[in-house]
């Protein structure tokens, strides 16, 4: 489970030449740098979006991509990847709306035959939030467009405590022995190849529409 960083903010960067080995490349590093500054609970959901979007670089520029691992405030993971092609797909070019991912979800329900062109719909799945914005005029010395997403961390829930006084029910082991109005079914949500911490609906905050996170 992701928990909050303690350190301070840091950021790397990893130009990616087009080959379709770029994106094996990407999640290599990704976990080497999480590894070594105590994020290991990003990585399964950070590899799978990272790989996503790297590839969806791959197969629509023919151009070097460039990746950007970070750190934002409230211990947040962010991921960004440049590629020079400068149209942003839907949805990336609008802020998230309040129940994107309610919208996903019935959108990969919609399309479960689908064998590609998925990627972008697992970003907005799993990811806290995301977003893209192009880079034009050679913004940065750099033109095309960038695409990111954020993590962020979970915090261990409290466990709740009984009153010392409180008497507790005694039931003989079995899958009956309780009444029937004491029997409980639980049920574990599931945002299908969501892993670990992304298969919870969290809240983050959203950035305004019409401003670009730093890249």
């Amino acid at each position: 489970m992701p928990t909050a960083a303690t350190e301070n903010p840091w950021s790397y960067s990893l130009r990616l030449p087009h080959d379709p080995r770029a994106a094996a490349i990407a999640r290599i590093t990704l976990r080497a740098v999480l590894a070594r500054h105590g994020m290991g609970g990003f990585t399964d959901p950070a590899t799978l979006l990272t790989s996503e979007m790297v590839t969806n670089a791959y197969r629509h520029t023919t151009s070097p991509a460039e990746m950007r691992i970070r750190t934002v405030e409230e211990g947040r993971l962010r991921i960004s990847v440049w590629d020079t092609n400068p149209d942003i797909p839907p949805p990336f070019d609008k802020p998230p709306a309040l129940f994107d991912r309610s919208s996903a979800l019935a959108e990969a329900a919609a399309n479960t035959e689908a064998t590609y062109g998925r990627g972008l719909l697992i970003v907005r799945i799993c990811a806290d939030n995301w977003g893209g914005y192009a880079l034009a005029d050679e913004l940065f010395g750099r033109s095309g467009k960038l695409l990111w997403f954020e993590l962020a961390p979970q915090t261990p829930a409290t466990p709740s405590r009984s009153p010392p006084n409180a008497r507790r029910a005694s039931w003989p082991v079995g899958r009956s022995s309780a009444p029937a109005s004491r029997r409980t079914r639980r049920v574990r949500p599931s945002l299908g190849w969501c892993p670990g911490p992304s298969r919870r609906a969290r809240r983050c905050p959203r950035r305004a529409a019409g401003t670009p996170p730093p890249m």
